[in-house]
């Protein structure tokens, strides 16, 4: 109803010198007031709205000029966050803030709602039949689902659960679920082959074609020649050797690396000069180096080092049928032209001499056999000048 001055106050005597007199207030201002003076609510008189603590405090706006009106209440609005005039909703939820703020009432609804309702970690309320109860924590994995319109502890309803995803993302095949800008979504599969690719922080991700050349040269760079390998962690690229450098593994856990071709051979069959490669029937070898004026022979087929039948070392060669050899004549003992002479016969007709004159005679196992001087009684031409010599074959 609208405010009647005359009717609608509040009469009070007070003592003044000399008698009594009788003030008036309007019925709200006062209300307000004993409200205030009584310490239930924080109260502030002004013109303008206060500012501070605004959701625990009544803001009363007087009359102007006072007491020719009744005041206006005004109350915090937390939602729309603003002074709006007073309703018993805005009332009760001021109310409940303040109550809330006060450490003593909220230690004495602590102990009221453990009275109730236990004091058990992780209970709820929940609304029953009759009256709110207490519902304790249910085991460790389980979820509150509805039962009959009750909440209760249980198992993940995973029949439940996938009718709920598919009412929500759609159930196509082969689909995964993303957090979006604002929310869960869906990512279809992608086409045969398609890679899942993120895009980063901020930035949904996406089907893709797999490591294109593009995205490898991203990740490892574009030096042209490069190899990729594993790591310890992660894989990593090698960059390229020189030339003719080969790649050596250095066996498990250990990284590859460019070594030169003759390191590597050093490394696999010793560095010993005058070494020489041959394969056996089970791989590669070495085979060392022979002695001074040996020739290599296959033998079984395999290589190896044999005398070589001009050597000068004090060895008994035995030459087989169709060998020839030159030597100097004996003075006076002159060989026939195509004669023959056998076994050590030879020697009665024949010097053996090295290219310094020397004489040979432990050459002496030459002479086993049958031979034939084929080229008369000398060849006295060069480069033989001056020696009287006899080319001399083996015929049997």
């Amino acid at each position: 109803m609208s405010y009647n001055h005359i009717t609608d106050f509040i009469g009070l005597w007070r003592r003044i010198t000399g008698g009594v007199e009788k003030a008036m207030m309007p019925g709200l201002d006062w209300w307000v007031a004993a409200m205030a003076r009584a310490g239930l609510i924080n109260v502030v008189v002004s013109g303008t709205p206060p500012t501070g603590n605004e959701d625990q405090t009544a803001w009363f706006k007087p009359a102007n000029p006072t007491y020719q009106a009744e005041g206006e209440l005004f109350l915090w609005d937390n939602e729309q966050q603003g002074y709006f005039p007073a309703t018993p909703g805005l009332f009760f939820k001021m109310l409940e803030r303040v109550a809330l703020a006060d450490t003593g009432n909220t230690d004495r609804m602590q102990s009221l709602f453990d009275t109730m309702f236990g004091g058990a970690p992780g209970t709820m309320i929940v609304r029953g039949d009759t009256e709110w109860e207490g519902l304790l924590a249910g085991p460790g994995g389980s979820v509150l689902t509805s039962q009959n319109g009750f909440p209760e502890w249980g198992a993940v309803p995973l029949a439940a659960l996938q009718d709920g995803l598919d009412d929500v993302f759609g159930a196509v095949r082969g689909s995964i679920i993303y957090r979006g800008a604002l929310k869960w979504a869906a990512l279809n599969p992608g086409t045969l082959g398609d890679v899942l690719t993120t895009s980063g922080a901020g930035a949904d991700p996406f089907w893709g074609a797999a490591a294109t050349s593009a995205s490898l040269d991203k990740m490892f760079g574009g030096v042209q020649g490069s190899i990729i390998f594993r790591g310890v962690s992660v894989w990593q690229p090698l960059a390229p050797g020189t030339d003719y450098d080969v790649l050596v593994t250095h066996g498990a856990g250990k990284n590859p690396s460019w070594s030169g071709l003759s390191a590597s051979l050093d490394t696999m069959f010793g560095n010993t000069t005058g070494s020489i490669l041959w394969r056996s029937s089970t791989g590669w070898t070495a085979l060392p180096p022979g002695t001074d004026g040996q020739i290599l022979q296959m033998d079984g087929g395999s290589p190896k080092w044999v005398p070589g039948q001009f050597q000068e070392t004090p060895t008994n060669p035995v030459f087989g049928i169709g060998s020839a050899v030159l030597c100097t004549l004996r003075a006076g003992v002159p060989c026939a032209y195509m004669g023959t002479v056998a076994g050590s016969n030879v020697s009665t007709y024949t010097d053996i001499k090295d290219h310094e004159g020397d004489d040979k005679s432990w050459w002496a196992g030459w002479q086993a056999g049958t031979w034939m001087n084929i080229s008369g009684l000398s060849l006295n031409g060069w480069p033989f000048s001056g020696y009287n010599v006899g080319y001399f074959v083996r015929v049997a």
